[in-house]
């Protein structure tokens, strides 16, 4: 059996959002690793079962020299560069980048098989048009694979909308104490609303919502997803949640900071409502975008999505 290796960006979204690739080469017959240890708490979610821990930069060359394919997610680091230097010192000759951004001037000339992704179209459609590509596939899948457990009832809990209010990078956060008044707001018209945070994040979010709010500690990945299918929408910043949540077909708002840079990263399965400052006014005050963001302006979008379904 062929084998292949995918090599998502850091980000467990990006991870998700690869497994489109992972789960096509797995149905064309190849044994396929992902490389992003953390999927496997979605485990009992995912059809393709095999994930691993990348190892330091200098033995990647001996990891990966024996796979038949290689696909990268290039996200401009220390890792993406030796791969793409490998390969053009003949060590890795397997290896396909796919490019989120491409600029010739700083990531080289494109090799056979790398694919340049359409800003205008989303990750998970341009995920999809590249393997497909790839693989020379005669549609286009964005299946990755995940599948919601039998257990489980879909939008149990209609009324019930799950905020998620962190990500991975600070500046890219609404503030809490927005997300906070949301909540406030969203009760007085009937909804129940839930906190969801990482484990590691849940003391710091438990103290802010000073026990007013309901915010289960979820133990992994599985139990994040779990809350999310059972749940009527979700509320967050530019995340993982996001890109889960329209994984699995619940409505989703998310804030975020750029216009221009959520065209490609916004949601991809079911379509999300994105919402983010006028590019007019960010361009004066791109650091302090959250200001242009009101709580009003949230919610009347979260009425109009509630009124779709």
């Amino acid at each position: 059996m062929k084998t292949a290796a995918v090599l998502p960006a850091q980000g467990i979204g990006d991870a998700l959002l690869m497994l489109i690739a992972s789960y096509n080469l797995q149905e064309a017959g190849y044994a396929v690793t992902t490389y992003q240890p953390l999927l496997s708490e979605l485990d009992p979610w995912l059809k393709n079962k095999q994930f691993a821990s990348l190892p330091n930069t200098y033995e990647l060359e001996s990891l990966l020299s024996f796979k038949d394919l290689i696909i990268l997610q290039n996200d401009n680091s220390q890792k993406a560069r030796h791969l793409i230097e490998l390969r053009s010192l003949g060590k890795l000759p397997n290896l396909i980048v796919f490019y989120p951004t491409y600029k010739a001037d700083k990531h080289g000339p494109l090799s056979p098989g790398d694919y340049v992704f359409t800003e205008d179209l989303c990750m998970v459609e341009n995920i999809a048009k590249a393997t497909s590509k790839l693989l020379k596939l005669a549609g286009v899948s964005r299946n990755n694979g995940l599948s919601p457990l039998e257990n489980l009832s879909y939008r149990k809990q209609n009324r019930r909308v799950v905020i998620h209010p962190t990500s991975s990078q600070e500046e890219k956060n609404w503030p809490a104490k927005k997300f906070i008044t949301l909540a406030t707001k969203l009760k007085k018209k009937g909804f129940d609303v839930v906190f969801a945070m990482s484990p590691l994040e849940h003391p710091k979010w438990q103290e802010l919502l000073n026990d007013q709010w309901h915010a289960p500690l979820l133990s992994s990945l599985s139990d994040l997803a779990a809350l999310i299918y059972e749940s009527g929408y979700v509320i967050g910043n530019d995340s993982l949640v996001g890109h889960l949540a329209s994984n699995l077909q619940i409505p989703s708002i998310i804030v975020a900071n750029e216009e221009k840079r959520m065209r490609l990263w916004r949601p991809g399965w079911l379509k999300g409502e994105v919402i983010t400052p006028s590019s007019f006014w960010r361009k004066w005050s791109s650091s302090h975008w959250t200001a242009l963001i009101s709580v009003g302006k949230v919610l009347d979008r979260f009425c109009k999505l509630a009124r779709t379904f």
